[in-house]
């Protein structure tokens, strides 16, 4: 079940984004925040009450860093697992932040970014973001693979991918929902 119960309105423009696909088929996206940039570390609280321990609460970074900040830390204040798609890539993510994370869902741009690695250090990198605090790390390698790393590094699955248009989104609700599964 979502909750649109705190679905509100500010006097912006909704986001929009932006997808190009690049010659080899990965993606690039551009994002205009609008609406998104509103979002405050106060407005957050209050659309936080009702979570407890046992919720899952989901956060990306196409809103202000502050916000999600403060979502995570009150979920994590609540008992609540975070799952953090460290999207579109920030090099302002703090370690304290990053403590606050139960599942880190990052794309080798987004680690690499992270880190301040190549992106092609697939090991470097699993262990470089476990060492940010965050219990399990799904690094997602796109069209090629993605490993997850939790004590012990799991191998990849490969799959065809067709369209790629929300292949981010689908790659991190997939886990989230088996999280919520159990």
């Amino acid at each position: 079940m979502v909750d649109t119960g705190h679905v509100g309105r500010v006097p912006r423009a909704t986001g929009t984004a932006l997808l190009q696909v690049l010659p080899g088929g990965e993606n690039a996206i551009v994002v205009s925040p609008g609406a998104n940039a509103s979002l405050t570390p106060i407005r957050v609280n209050a659309c936080l009450e009702g979570l407890r321990a046992g919720d899952i609460l989901m956060c990306q970074l196409e809103s202000p860093i502050e916000a999600v900040a403060e979502a995570l830390a009150v979920a994590k204040a609540r008992g609540a697992t975070t799952v953090l798609d460290p999207a579109p890539a920030s090099e302002r993510l703090a370690g304290s932040l990053l403590r606050r994370v139960d599942t880190l869902t990052p794309n080798s741009e987004e680690a690499a970014s992270l880190l301040g690695i190549r992106r092609d250090a697939t090991g470097a990198i699993l262990k470089g973001l476990a060492g940010l605090g965050p219990s399990v790390v799904i690094l997602n390698l796109g069209s090629e693979h993605a490993w997850a790393c939790s004590g012990g590094t799991v191998p990849p699955h490969a799959v065809r991918a067709g369209e790629i248009t929300a292949a981010g989104d689908t790659f991190n609700g997939a886990p989230t929902a088996a999280l919520a599964r159990g």
